[in-house]
């Protein structure tokens, strides 16, 4: 239901005229749900031992229709100061990575193996994230990052708030991910976005199996980002110690971490 209410705004026409007060709350109300759920009843239905059909071809349709739903949407609620109309803020982004950053797998496979016509390159940049590979390894949705990897995306694209997809992985505690982008060519020194290092930032989340991991394939403890300002923490140990991590703290030191190296915020 919630992709049929958004499909029915491909076309504009004013839904005011005619309706009571109480019904503009209610037609609000669920376009409002709508708009914030449609993900949700997705992701469950691809979940599902037997995923419909329909669910997954309306999604795929909504996909390709989002920019003319949000136009719209826009025109029919703005004037009520609706602000759902955000949740659509990944609008101009391809639809891989919309699909991506909600793990709906199926409908991935469907964009870049089937002819339907939806932009399918696996390396546009954009949105939050920066690219595809970049948001299913840090929402931790391996299945996706090894799909990406099937259709050649680029693991060490740099772009996006964490950097790399390696970094996002790391932010996330997502060991199992990080182990794969490293087992498919992932540098584990890259450096990029706003926490600079995959080491770093795994640290400063508390995630010492993947700082033990990183370090053990080659991870810089010291490694200080490129223009000597080391990223919001400095350095690898600085961020374990900022947040209270006494374990990793410890475990790099062990291993020749430095604690008067200068940097971070």
């Amino acid at each position: 239901m919630c992709l049929i209410c958004l499909l029915s705004q491909r076309e504009y026409k004013p839904i005011w005229e005619d309706i009571d007060k109480v019904r503009r709350e209610d037609i609000v109300t669920f376009e409002q749900y709508a708009t914030e759920y449609w993900a949700k009843h997705s992701q469950y239905n691809e979940r599902e031992g037997f995923p419909c059909e329909d669910t997954i071809q309306l999604t795929q349709e909504f996909l390709h229709n989002k920019l003319e739903v949000l136009k719209n949407w826009k025109q029919n609620f703005w004037e009520l100061e609706v602000d759902s109309w955000n949740q659509f803020s990944f609008v101009e982004c391809s639809n891989l990575y919309i699909a991506a950053c909600y793990g709906l797998k199926i409908c991935m496979q469907r964009v870049l193996i089937n002819d339907y016509k939806l932009n399918s390159d696996i390396n546009i940049q954009g949105g939050f994230y920066g690219s595809v590979i970049q948001a299913a390894a840090a929402k931790g949705y391996k299945e996706i990052v090894e799909l990406s990897l099937q259709h050649s995306a680029n693991v060490n694209l740099q772009c996006g708030n964490f950097g790399t997809a390696i970094i996002a992985a790391a932010s996330g505690g997502h060991e199992g991910i990080v182990e794969y982008l490293v087992q498919h060519g992932a540098e584990v020194n890259l450096q990029g976005g706003n926490f600079r290092t995959a080491i770093a930032e795994a640290a400063s989340g508390g995630h010492q199996d993947i700082v033990e991991y990183l370090v053990q394939h080659g991870a810089d403890i010291n490694l200080q980002d490129i223009n000597l300002q080391g990223g919001k923490y400095g350095t690898a140990v600085a961020a374990a110690a900022s947040e209270g991590y006494q374990n990793i703290v410890e475990y790099l030191l062990q291993h020749g971490a430095v604690l008067n190296l200068q940097g971070g915020d």
